[in-house]
């Protein structure tokens, strides 16, 4: 029988493991700049001999988790807030959580040459999981912050960033990435804890979408239509300097992206190998394939109620 098995390794003044908790809850959101997650560690715990929590702010935290000797790095960051009410709660962010505080070295109406340069200028790292079909010359932002620029990418551009895990180490990564292999493979008649999913285009959101292109000269270019079940969702994305076929190319990604799959929804799956945001998924039926998708999300728990992932299933790689 496997064992279920936690290390929850803090360092601050000195370092912490832990591996008694009562529960662990992790989100990791293509829809968010940060990654979340939550501890709960019973009150009676004592920490040399006292029951003082010894932990603060910005202590940096790690959680590992797995079956027996076998653990994997689920969660890579530092600890926001601390609640000592009934037990000891910790809320923690991924590095998404800092890089947001990050104040931009120009504000106002800035001239982009080199867009993947500019994101590892602004978020100080090193490397970063890069989108090579981002396009974007020119971006006005009048907030001081990097958090508000990443938000502003995503509100106008549809282009997401954060953090993911990559051989035990956070990436930075800003646009889609693109993954090739499969990561696991689940048949809801087999392996699958709950099946949430449903016939996407039975009930598919109405969208107006429309996107834009400026150039340098305030020429504009748009590719627009309507698609899926009244009411329809105004949508708009904007860009700078595409040609008309680069526009057109991007409004077909975008409509596939809201529209072509078979199935939406989520399943709840036993803990083990993790799956992180973008990762390819297989689902099967009754031994059958019936679609490759992307995760959206991944909520994470630990505890009393045993090792699972509820994962959100989202845009359909179709082979071939």
């Amino acid at each position: 029988m496997l064992v279920l098995n936690c290390k929850v390794v803090i360092t601050g003044e000195r370092k912490w493991e832990i591996t008694t908790v009562k529960n662990i809850r992790i989100e990791r959101n293509i829809d968010t700049l940060v990654d979340w997650c939550e501890i709960e560690i019973p009150s009676k715990t004592r920490w040399d001999s006292e029951r003082k929590c010894p932990f603060k702010y910005g202590d940096i935290i790690k959680v590992y988790l797995g079956y027996g000797e076998e653990t994997e790095l689920a969660f890579d960051g530092s600890i926001l807030r601390i609640s000592q009410i009934n037990s000891l709660k910790l809320t923690c962010g991924d590095r998404g959580a800092s890089t947001a505080y990050l104040k931009l070295p120009q504000t106002g109406t800035i001239i982009i040459n080199d867009f993947k340069n500019y994101i590892l200028e602004i978020t100080g790292e090193k490397e970063v999981i890069n989108d090579e079909s981002i396009k974007i010359n020119k971006i006005q932002i009048f907030d001081t912050s990097v958090g508000a620029l990443l938000s502003k990418l995503y509100s106008d551009y549809n282009i997401r960033s954060g953090f993911v895990l990559r051989e035990s180490k956070p990436m930075f990564y800003v646009g889609r990435i693109k993954n090739e292999d499969i990561k696991a493979v689940y048949d809801v008649e087999r392996n699958v804890i709950k099946n949430e999913m449903y016939k996407y285009r039975e009930v598919a959101q109405g969208y107006d979408l429309e996107c834009i292109s400026i150039n340098r000269k305030n020429e504009q270019i748009k590719e627009s239509g309507y698609f899926g079940i009244p009411p329809y969702k105004k949508v708009t994305y904007k860009y700078y300097n595409l040609t008309t076929k680069e526009l057109k190319d991007e409004y077909n990604r975008l409509l596939k992206e809201f529209y072509w799959r078979n199935y939406a929804g989520t399943i709840t799956v036993f803990g083990g190998r993790l799956v992180e945001k973008y990762d390819l998924i297989g689902i099967k039926k009754n031994g059958e394939k019936i679609g490759i998708y992307e995760v959206e999300k991944n909520v994470i728990t630990f505890g009393t109620t045993g090792y699972r992932q509820k994962i959100w299933i989202g845009n359909e790689k179709r082979q071939g």
